[in-house]
């Protein structure tokens, strides 16, 4: 009976451990929640129980109480765990470990990044502004444990490949919302997904292109500057969520036609579920993401035509 343990960074991460515990029938799990400005622990780990206790139960959360990540001595956790996953190529301590855990025979899996890891190693730096301290001594080690590669990666944006995997393999298609957001889907007769970010909004959007029966998730400020996804927009009516709603969540129900998005993670799932995507070219930062991203981008939706 193999036993799993994954690290959680941010709520789209439990799409893809989600895909692993379907994939190899996992019985055992144990989930590291890091603190993250995308969700509250608590409401991260409210929606990470309520989307995996749908393939199993027995799952052990550990939360982070704020000690230091680096400072934890990894491979002592993780040596009894037969499949891990972690976010390896974002964090230098995961790498250092990984061929140790290799000769220890434990599968290692890439918890991704979504579309920032569709990049090559230098590529990957310039994207995330790393280049400066890329200079110096302390983080030349990345230019050697970019040659480490974890074992697979369930994959947001699969067939396209995680560059710092040997393997890529598609996420689930059955990680859908909840049955009821799904009938007020079905009900507003909605077929278009708004996906907004990097300061765009609905507005932005609207002013911007010519849709109707649409839908939109809203992020609402808390007090303790982390955010949750609390709202579901249907052609303008704001309806309050009892948990954390993923736009791939949407994507999956096959009830979205058209996608209207900025240049993110959502949008290269939407094309590859073959849906029409429309993007806003607003340019953000690091400019050499928006750079990168783009040239994709245009090159993916090129290949989709021709195919």
């Amino acid at each position: 009976m193999k036993n799993l343990f994954a690290f959680i960074k941010k709520p789209s991460d439990i799409l893809e451990i989600y895909s692993i515990i379907k994939f190899y029938k996992v019985k055992n799990i144990t989930l590291y929640i890091n603190d993250t400005s995308w969700a509250t622990s608590k409401d991260l780990k409210k929606y990470t129980l309520i989307k995996l206790n749908k393939l199993n139960n027995n799952i052990k959360i550990i939360e982070n109480n704020h000690s230091s990540l680096k400072n934890i001595n990894w491979f002592h956790k993780l040596k009894k765990f037969k499949l891990i996953a972690i976010p390896a190529n974002q964090y230098s301590f995961f790498y250092l470990i990984l061929n140790k855990l290799k000769k220890n025979n434990i599968k290692t899996i890439l918890i991704s990044d979504g579309v920032v890891d569709i990049l090559d190693t230098f590529k990957f730096v310039l994207a995330t502004n790393l280049l400066i301290p890329f200079i110096s001594y302390k983080f030349l080690k990345y230019f050697f444990l970019f040659n480490v590669k974890t074992d697979e990666c369930f994959f947001t944006l699969y067939p396209l490949k995680a560059k710092f995997s040997k393997i890529s393999k598609p996420v689930s298609n059955t990680y859908l919302p909840d049955k009821n957001i799904v009938k007020l889907l079905k009900k507003s007769k909605v077929k278009n997904l708004v996906i907004g970010g990097r300061g765009l909004t609905i507005s932005d959007f609207k002013k911007k292109f010519n849709f109707r029966n649409y839908c939109y998730t809203y992020k609402q400020n808390k007090p303790n500057g982390r955010t949750s996804l609390t709202y579901l927009i249907i052609n303008g009516k704001k309806i309050k969520l009892d948990n954390i709603l993923l736009a791939e969540e949407i994507i999956n129900t096959k009830l979205i036609n058209n996608v209207y998005s900025y240049l993110g993670t959502s949008a290269f799932y939407a094309l590859q579920k073959n849906i029409s995507v429309t993007i806003f070219y607003k340019k953000y930062d690091p400019y050499f993401l928006f750079y990168f991203l783009k040239k994709n981008f245009i090159s993916l939706l090129k290949s989709k035509k021709i195919s």
